[in-house]
């Protein structure tokens, strides 16, 4: 029908009708790629938003994760200190024997940098990580799947360290299943032979060895902790604001 009239101007040589149906044209096919475009910035803005969620989700759970671990280590590092304090001054007999045999098995323990990445690495494999219009925000989601790298990388080196020390302690404990005056970890229970060890200077600078391992991992798994708590409070203050 438009191409009907605009033939029958032209073929009057009705310019004025002419101009009048070009303008007409052009403004409907300008209005129509308004629309797209914003249908599609909305539909960028909700996706956007949907994963913002979801991260958010994401670290709030990792943090609270975290935290158990990290407390966890800590009452670790405090018992292996306790144990050897005792033994390098000679006063395990005295002492509690509940943290020398807790801190005797924490040799083995190292704190694992448990974080949800379920969400960023979906982001970062489909290429919507652009679709964060924040830059900010991006930058701070790509370092936390940086931090995560290195530390699951650096407690994976600890354990490898770990590894070539725990043989020599394997002699000096003995596990069964849990008792109330025993228990450790829950399930099990040890009994270890602490003059044994006391008299063994070298197994004592062996388990010191393995604290220290145990210090530093813990100490790169509180900086993961304190970044995905930074990033957990940047997504709550960008889900806060209103939408556009």
């Amino acid at each position: 029908m438009i191409l009907r009239r605009f033939m029958k101007h032209v073929t009057d040589q009705n310019w004025f009708a002419v101009g009048l149906d070009v303008i007409v044209v052009i403004t409907g096919i300008f209005l129509g790629m308004q629309v797209t475009d914003w249908n599609n910035q909305r539909k960028d803005a909700d996706e956007e938003r949907e994963y913002l969620v979801r991260v958010h989700a994401d670290m709030a759970e990792s943090v609270e994760t975290q935290r158990e671990q990290l407390e966890a280590a800590a009452t670790i590092v405090s018992d292996m200190d306790y144990l050897i304090e005792k033994l390098l001054d000679g006063t395990f007999a005295e002492a509690n024997q509940k943290r020398l045999l807790s801190g005797l098995d924490g040799a083995g323990n190292i704190p694992l940098p448990t974080t949800s990445m379920v969400t960023i690495n979906e982001l970062s494999s489909t290429g919507k990580l652009l679709l964060i219009q924040d830059i900010a925000l991006r930058d701070a989601i790509g370092r936390i799947k940086t931090s995560y790298e290195y530390t699951s990388a650096e407690q994976d080196r600890s354990m490898l360290s770990l590894s070539t020390y725990q043989p020599f302690f394997a002699h000096l404990a003995l596990y069964r299943p849990a008792t109330d005056d025993t228990q450790i970890r829950s399930g099990y229970s040890m009994v270890a032979d602490f003059d044994q060890l006391a008299n063994d200077r070298d197994m004592i600078n062996r388990l010191s060895i393995a604290h220290s391992w145990i210090i530093y991992t813990a100490t790169v798994f509180q900086r993961h902790h304190n970044q995905t708590a930074a990033l957990r409070d940047q997504l709550q203050e960008a889900l806060s604001r209103p939408q556009n």
